[in-house]
C-alpha cells in the first residue's frame, strides 16, 4: 500500500498536557490512574455504594479553553462539550506541530474524528439552569458526536472532508485508516485523525460490578495474573498525515510512517456481541503484516489492546502469535497499565506511544505486570513483557512497531509503524528571519519563554530551519515580534532582552518584504531549509463549565424561573441575618460593613448554594458584598469574570498604580478586604488574588508564582509591578518579584504581612496527623476567638480523626454547623498543601526592596513543635534582598494582627503610610 507520514502530533492524557510529558511518564514507569482524595470521594455521585471504586485517570485542562482565540463566546463555550473542545485545541496543535497553517496553506486538510457519548450532556447541559424542556439547538450540536470533527473543520477553516468515525473503542483508529483512504483517492492533501474521550463528573470513580470489563481494584495490569478488568481514563490524541512521497518532497520532519493498516469485524464467529474474537484480530493483524510488505519478524515491539481483562487478553496473544509467528521474541506492552482505557481515544493514543518509540529509538518499561496470565503461553507465542528497564533501539537501524485496537462490536485495526525521519538543514552563517507572533501580549509573552527554554536544549538546532517553519508553516496573528539573527548564541540573546526589529521599519511593506529588501530573497529558505518541530501557540485559557444544579428543586421552583423577586430578596436577607446574628440586613448592606469575615462566608454562601440551587464561591462574594448584588449575581445578569480568583478591592482611577495582594496559606483574601476597609484613603488600585478554587492543591511556590504572573499580567502588561503578601502569600510575592526580575521586569518593593523567612519552614515531611491537631488552634485563631484559642492550646487532638475534630468544634460552637465537612476539608487540604510548599521555597535573593509588617508576640510554642518550624527574627530577610529592608513592627502575633479588630486598626496605619509613600513614587513610570 502508499505510506503515509505522520509529521505532527499533539495530545492530553492522564497526568501528562502534552505528548513530551506523557512519552517521559511511560519512560519514567509512571501510572497515572490515581486514588481520589477525600473531597473528590465526598461530591462524587458514587461515593454511597459499597462497590465504588474511588480512582481516577484524568488532565488537567480538560474544563478549559481559550475561548477568544477560536473565536467563541463564554455562553457558547460552557455548553460545547469539552470533549470537542479538547480535540479542537488538539487539533490546532497538531497542525502547528507539523507546519501546516491552514492560513498559509494552499492544500485540502480533512479531519477525521471519534468522540465518546457526551456525558458532559447527560450530568452537566442537562441538570444545569441552561437546560430547559423545548428542544435547544446549540445544546444538541455542542454535544453531538456527529458535530466533533466539523466543528475544527469550521474553527480553523479546513476544507478537505470532515466527518466523525465510531466504532467504540477502535474508534480512533478507524479514523486513521479512513484519512489515509481520503488520501490515496485524492479528497485531500493533508488529514488529522484522531479520537477523544472525556467522562462527567470528572474525577468521580465508578462502581464496580461484576460480570463487566470494569475492574473491582482500580488497577488495569494487562496480562498479569491477578488483572481483572480496566480502568476508564481520560485522554485526546490527534496526528496529522501526509503522504510520504508528499512529506519528502516538502521536507516534512517525520515522526513515523504508517506502512500498512488492517481493518476487519468479527461478524458473528464469537460467543457474544462484546466478546472478542481469535478470528477477527488476526486476519486484521495479517492484513496489516501483508500490507506492509515486512517480514513480521522484523517487528521490534507491539503496542496491544491489553485491557487487562482475564477473557481478552489471552485471546490477544493466541492472534497475535498466530499472525505474527515470531521466530524470535518480541517485547509488547500496553499504554493502559500507564494512563487506564481511554476508550474512542485509546487507538490514537497507542499509535501515538508507537511512533514516539521510533522517533525517541527507545521502548518504555511496563508497569503493572508480575506474574503472567496462567493462560497465556509467552515463550510459545515468542512474545514477552520488560517491566525493568527501559530498551533502546539502534537509531542507525530501520525500526518497525505493530499497534492493535479493537474494539466492541468486533472492528479490529492494526496498523503497522516504521521509523520516521527528522528533517534538518545547514546553516548557511547569514542573517535570518525569525517572528514570532501570538493574538494578545500575555501569550506571546509565554510563546518567546517557550523559544527561549527550546532553544537552550536544542543549541545545535537550524536557524534556517527554525526561520521556513515560522514563516511558511506557523500562522501570523495580530501581535509580533521580529528578530533577526545569524546563530543560536545571538537569537537566544535578542530573546531574552527582547531586542526585536520595531514594526514601524516595515514602513508600508510586510516583515518578509523588508526582509528581502534589506537581506536576501527568502525563497532560498523556503527551498533549502526545512519543515521541524517547534514549540506550540501557547493558550490564554479560562475554564468554561456549566455545573449541575446542587439540589433536585422542580423547575418551577428554580430561582432563574422565578418571578417574584421580591419574595427572592427577602429569602437572601433572612440568610444573611442568621449567619450574621443580626436583624438589621436590607437588601444594600454590605457584607464587609457587617463585619463579615472569610470564614463566615462560607457559612452564607453554603447555605445561599442549597436554598438557590447556585454554586457561589467565596471569592465572588467579594464583587457581589450586598444581598441585592448577589442575588443579581445568581439569577445570571453579572457580567462574565474570567479571572475569579482575581478580586479588585479597590480602585482610584486608571493612572493610579496597582498593588497585587497573595493570599495567605489558607486561600481567602478577605484578611485584606478588612485591612483595606481600615484605611483612611488609598491611592491606588489594589487587586486581591486568591487560591482559584477549581484549581488542584498541591503544588510549588514557584508553580503558584508562575500561574499569578499570567493572571497579574493580564491587568497589568509590564512593570514595575508592586507585591505583596500576608504569611504564605508574602513568600509567593517574593517568587513572583523573583521571576519577573529574570523576565527583566521591575519590581520596586515587596510588601510582606508577617511573613516568615525560608529557613523557618523544615523541609522535613510533617505527618496530616500534626496539622489536623494544628487545625482547631489556627481556626480559632483566624476567627479572633483568643480565648477559645487558649483553651485548646491545653488540648492534644493527636488522637482524633478529622471529622472528630470537625464534630468538637461545631459542639463548641467555634465552627457553624451548616458548614459541610467535605468544604472544611478542602479548606483543610489547601492550607497543609502550601504550608508543605514553603519547606521547598526558592532562596536566591532578589533586587527589590522589602518592606515587612511584622508582629509583636510570638505564635504559641504548639504552632513551630507541630510544624517543625525554627524561631526567626525579621530582620533574617536581608539575606534575601539585594535592596533595602525595612521592619514596622505591629501588635498582635501571627494570626491576630489580621484579627483582632484594635490591632488591624494598628496594621492599616502602618500600611496607609506605606502606600501614601507608594502612591507619590513615580518609579519611571
Amino acid at each position: 500500500m502508499t505510506k503515509y507520514a505522520i509529521i505532527g502530533m499533539s495530545g492530553r492524557f492522564p497526568g501528562s498536557n502534552n505528548i513530551d510529558d506523557f512519552f517521559n511518564n511511560l519512560l519514567l514507569g509512571k501510572c497515572s490512574i490515581e486514588k481520589l482524595n477525600d473531597t473528590q470521594i465526598s461530591e462524587s455521585p458514587f461515593s454511597g455504594n459499597k462497590k465504588f471504586v474511588p480512582v481516577t485517570a484524568s488532565f488537567d485542562d480538560a474544563d478549559y479553553i481559550d475561548a477568544s482565540f477560536f473565536k467563541m463566546s463564554p455562553s457558547e463555550a460552557k455548553v460545547i462539550d469539552p470533549q470537542q473542545r479538547v480535540f479542537l485545541k488538539c487539533c490546532y496543535e497538531a497542525l502547528e506541530d507539523a507546519a501546516c497553517s491552514p492560513q498559509k496553506s494552499p492544500n485540502r486538510i480533512g479531519v477525521f474524528g471519534s468522540s465518546a457519548i457526551s456525558s458532559y450532556l447527560l450530568n452537566n447541559v442537562m441538570k444545569s439552569n441552561k437546560w430547559t424542556d423545548m428542544f435547544n439547538y446549540s445544546n444538541f450540536i455542542g454535544n453531538q458526536n456527529d458535530f466533533a470533527a466539523t466543528r475544527v473543520s469550521y474553527k480553523l477553516n479546513l476544507t478537505g472532508p470532515s466527518l466523525t468515525v465510531q466504532s467504540g473503542c477502535s474508534s480512533s483508529m478507524v479514523a486513521i485508516s479512513a484519512a489515509c483512504s481520503s488520501l490515496k483517492n485524492g479528497h485531500c492533501d493533508i488529514a488529522l485523525a484522531g479520537g477523544v474521550s472525556i467522562t462527567y463528573p470528572r474525577n468521580s470513580g465508578y462502581i464496580y460490578n461484576e460480570g463487566t470489563p470494569f475492574s473491582s481494584t482500580g488497577k488495569i495490569r494487562p496480562f498479569d495474573d491477578t488483572a481483572n478488568g480496566m480502568v476508564k481514563g481520560d485522554g485526546c490524541g490527534v496526528i496529522v498525515i501526509k503522504s510520504l512521497e508528499d512529506a519528502l518532497r516538502d521536507k516534512n520532519s517525520i515522526y513515523s510512517i504508517i506502512d500498512g493498516i488492517g481493518v476487519n469485524n468479527d461478524g458473528n464467529r464469537k460467543v457474544g456481541y462484546a466478546a472478542p474474537s481469535i478470528n477477527g484480530e488476526r486476519s486484521a493483524i495479517r492484513e496489516a503484516i501483508k500490507n506492509s510488505k515486512i517480514d513480521s519478524n522484523q517487528i521490534d515491539y507491539i503496542e496491544t489492546h491489553g485491557t487487562g481483562t482475564p477473557l481478552g487478553d489471552p485471546i490477544e496473544i493466541r492472534a497475535l502469535s498466530q499472525a505474527y509467528n515470531l521466530k524470535s521474541s518480541c517485547q509488547i506492552g500496553s499504554v493502559k497499565a500507564n494512563i487506564g482505557h481511554l476508550d474512542s481515544a485509546s487507538g490514537i493514543v497507542g499509535l501515538i506511544k508507537g511512533s514516539l518509540i521510533l522517533h525517541h529509538n527507545i521502548i518504555p518499561k511496563s508497569v503493572g505486570f508480575k506474574t503472567a496470565n496462567s493462560n497465556i503461553n509467552f515463550e510459545k507465542a515468542n512474545l514477552f513483557i520488560n517491566n525493568e528497564v527501559n530498551n533502546p533501539l539502534d537509531p542507525k537501524t530501520t525500526h518497525y512497531v505493530g499497534v492493535s485496537s479493537f474494539g466492541i462490536g468486533g472492528t479490529n485495526v492494526h496498523i503497522i509503524l516504521e521509523s520516521g525521519k527528522k528533517m534538518h538543514s545547514l546553516d548557511d552563517y547569514q542573517e535570518y528571519l525569525i517572528p514570532l507572533s501570538s493574538k494578545n501580549e500575555v501569550a506571546l509573552k509565554e510563546y518567546i519563554n517557550r523559544f527561549i527554554n527550546f532553544l537552550k536544549r536544542h543549541e545545535q538546532i537550524s536557524l534556517k530551519d527554525v526561520s521556513k517553519t515560522l514563516i511558511y508553516g506557523r500562522s501570523d496573528y495580530e501581535i509580533k515580534k521580529v528578530f533577526i539573527a545569524e546563530s543560536v548564541n545571538t537569537l537566544l540573546e535578542k530573546l531574552e532582552n527582547d531586542n526585536f526589529v520595531s514594526s514601524e521599519v516595515f514602513g508600508s511593506s510586510t516583515y518578509q518584504e523588508w526582509f528581502a529588501d534589506k537581506y536576501y530573497d527568502l525563497t532560498s529558505v523556503k527551498r533549502s531549509g526545512a519543515f521541524i518541530f517547534l514549540p506550540k501557540q501557547p493558550f490564554n485559557e479560562d475554564k468554561y463549565l456549566l455545573q449541575p444544579l446542587k439540589s433536585d428543586h422542580n423547575k418551577e421552583n428554580s430561582l432563574t424561573n422565578y418571578d417574584d423577586k421580591e419574595a427572592d430578596i427577602k429569602q437572601m436577607i433572612t440568610l444573611w441575618n442568621e449567619v450574621l446574628g443580626t436583624k438589621n440586613v436590607h437588601d444594600n448592606s454590605d457584607f464587609f460593613d457587617l463585619d463579615g469575615d472569610s470564614l463566615i462566608a462560607i457559612d452564607l454562601l453554603e447555605r445561599v448554594n442549597k436554598v438557590y440551587s447556585s454554586n457561589v464561591e467565596t471569592s465572588e462574594l467579594i464583587n457581589n458584598p450586598t444581598p441585592s448584588k448577589l442575588l443579581h449575581f445568581i439569577i445570571g445578569k453579572h457580567k462574565n469574570n474570567q479571572f475569579d480568583n482575581v478580586q479588585e478591592i479597590n480602585y482610584s482611577g486608571s493612572q493610579a498604580k496597582n498593588l497585587f495582594l497573595i493570599h495567605p496559606a489558607g486561600g481567602s483574601t478577605y484578611c485584606f478586604h478588612a485591612l483595606i476597609k481600615n484605611m483612611q484613603h488609598v491611592g491606588l488600585n489594589v487587586y486581591a488574588i486568591s487560591y482559584p478554587e477549581s484549581l488542584k492543591t498541591n503544588l510549588s511556590i514557584s508553580k503558584l508564582a508562575s500561574l499569578y504572573i499570567k493572571q497579574i499580567s493580564k491587568i497589568q502588561v509590564k512593570g514595575p509591578y508592586i507585591i505583596g503578601g500576608y504569611s504564605f502569600g508574602g513568600n509567593v510575592a517574593v517568587e513572583i518579584a523573583r521571576q519577573l526580575e529574570k523576565e527583566k521586569q521591575k519590581v520596586p518593593k515587596v510588601y510582606l504581612i508577617d511573613s516568615l523567612v525560608p529557613e523557618a519552614y523544615s523541609s522535613k515531611t510533617i505527618s496530616i496527623k500534626n496539622y489536623q491537631s494544628l487545625f482547631p488552634l489556627a481556626w480559632t485563631l483566624m476567627s479572633g476567638n483568643n480565648e477559645a484559642a487558649k483553651k485548646l492550646l491545653k488540648m492534644n487532638f493527636s488522637n482524633h480523626s478529622f471529622n472528630e475534630i470537625i464534630s468538637l468544634l461545631k459542639r463548641k460552637n467555634l465552627m457553624s454547623d451548616s458548614l459541610e465537612d467535605n468544604k472544611i476539608r478542602k479548606l483543610f487540604d489547601i492550607w497543609v498543601d502550601n504550608h508543605s510548599a514553603l519547606g521547598q521555597q526558592p532562596t536566591s535573593a532578589i533586587k527589590a526592596d522589602i518592606i515587612l509588617f511584622s508582629s509583636t508576640i510570638g505564635m504559641p510554642i504548639k504552632i513551630y513543635k507541630l510544624t517543625k518550624m525554627s524561631r526567626t527574627k525579621g530582620d533574617a530577610w536581608q539575606r534575601y534582598t539585594q535592596g533595602n529592608l525595612k521592619i514596622l513592627p505591629c501588635p498582635g502575633n501571627h494570626f491576630t494582627m489580621m484579627s483582632d479588630g484594635k490591632n488591624l486598626k494598628a496594621l492599616a496605619n502602618q500600611f496607609q503610610q506605606e502606600m501614601n509613600v507608594l502612591a507619590g513614587n513615580s518609579y519611571d513610570l
